[in-house]
């Protein structure tokens, strides 16, 4: 069925050059408005003056929520260990963890936001998923690309993974839960995803990833002095 659609609209480039795109370049297309729709959406929560910091975050908090896929996101951090776990322990899991991740994002984007997000590339990778390259101006006037991963489902592209040059945040969650899994146990992944969203900190493994998107170096004085702090 794929087939006859790509060889349908080849077909229909060929007799009308500049007149369709293909399907793949079409969904490359929707994934990046999907970024620039969340880019401008954030931006917009970060520039009103008439919020206060508990308003942000939760406006914050509710475009993430939209935003992300985060039953794609928890399944993938838990890995081979899902098959271990009960219903209940991986729906208890993707609450908590959604919950955490949400939380996590709203805080360094209040702190540390880019002034501006602009899309560079994009492309299909599979039917359901996509890459979007985007342009992040600092507030130091530097710039930072990065490449966010995109899932289809239920007809609307929804953000799976940040990166940037050998950074990841969907791997960096994985290595981490899946290292506590494997030493401690599902209680104590638990236990600490809870104790971050009761103190509003981070992983330290998140934190640091961040930082190297952020294009900041947690290993001078200064930023870890301010890594300390977030």
């Amino acid at each position: 069925m794929w087939t006859a659609i790509v060889a349908a609209a080849f077909l229909l480039v060929s007799a009308y050059p500049g007149n369709a795109a293909s399907p793949a370049q079409a969904q490359a297309d929707e994934a990046a408005q999907a970024v620039e729709k969340i880019a401008n959406r954030t931006l917009k929560v970060l520039e009103n003056a008439n919020l206060d910091t508990p308003s942000r975050q939760g406006c914050l908090e509710r475009v993430l929520s939209e935003s992300l896929d985060l039953k794609a996101i928890s399944n993938f951090t838990l890995g081979h260990h899902r098959s271990a776990l009960s219903e209940e322990q991986r729906r208890t899991f993707e609450e908590t963890f959604g919950s955490y991740v949400v939380a996590s994002y709203a805080r360094r984007i209040s702190r540390r936001a880019p002034e501006s997000v602009d899309v560079i590339a994009s492309r299909q990778v599979t039917p359901q998923t996509a890459a979007v390259s985007t342009r992040a101006k600092k507030a130091d006037g530097g710039n930072v690309v990065w490449t966010w991963r995109l899932l289809k489902r239920d007809g609307r592209y929804r953000i799976v993974d940040l990166q940037m040059a050998g950074v990841s945040l969907a791997v960096t969650y994985r290595s981490k839960i899946g290292a506590t899994l494997a030493s401690e146990g599902f209680d104590s992944v638990l236990s600490e995803l809870r104790m971050h969203l009761d103190d509003g900190t981070a992983m330290r493994v998140e934190q640091i990833a961040l930082f190297q998107l952020l294009g900041l170096n947690p290993g001078t004085i200064a930023e870890r002095v301010a890594l300390s702090k977030d």
